[in-house]
């Protein structure tokens, strides 16, 4: 009899994996009342209070969406047993977008990504000689590596997308 409701016990505290992602954040200075977030094939409103805070649940596949907040948007990582929270001030959307929580460190990747695509393609690249060209499209390609590889805890999923993406890059530059 002890044994058994021993077992039940053990078996009613087992912890089932959330089917969802729970997504909260604080907004400083929020340019509107919501955050879309989407990707193609799924969109959901999410609802920002007075004092920049949100907090909702969300039932995804797995991968890169897009947040919206009616002004700018960034990627997030998501897949579901995510907890996340996010801060960002909108003044300086891109610069001051964090991620906290489980699941967190793909999103992170992310938002460092999209400040790097802001600054490490030259204005002159395509303007190079072909020796220039190809000396910077591989100081291009070492620093999307470099950052790549300074994240220890990707998705897997995303670590794989990420390696291709950055092998292919030099040859797709090359090639425009």
């Amino acid at each position: 009899f002890i044994l058994c409701i021993a077992f039940l016990t053990a078996i009613a505290c087992k912890e089932e994996p959330k089917d969802y992602v729970t997504l909260s954040g604080k907004i400083t200075d929020k340019n509107s009342d919501s955050l879309v977030v989407r990707t193609r094939g799924y969109s959901k409103l999410i609802k920002v209070n007075e004092d920049g805070a949100f907090n909702d649940t969300l039932k995804v596949e797995t991968g890169t969406y897009n947040i919206f907040d009616g002004t700018e948007s960034t990627s997030i990582y998501l897949k579901n047993g995510y907890d996340l929270n996010i801060t960002l001030n909108t003044k300086e959307f891109d610069e001051s977008i964090a991620y906290s929580g489980t699941g967190s460190e793909s999103s992170n990747y992310l938002a460092k990504q999209a400040l790097l695509r802001q600054t490490a393609f030259p204005p002159d690249l395509f303007d190079s000689d072909e020796e220039t060209f190809k000396t910077k499209v591989d100081e291009i390609n070492k620093s999307f590596s470099e950052l790549l590889g300074s994240f220890n805890n990707l998705d897997s999923t995303l670590l794989a997308k990420e390696t291709n993406q950055i092998n292919k890059m030099p040859e797709e530059i090359l090639n425009y």
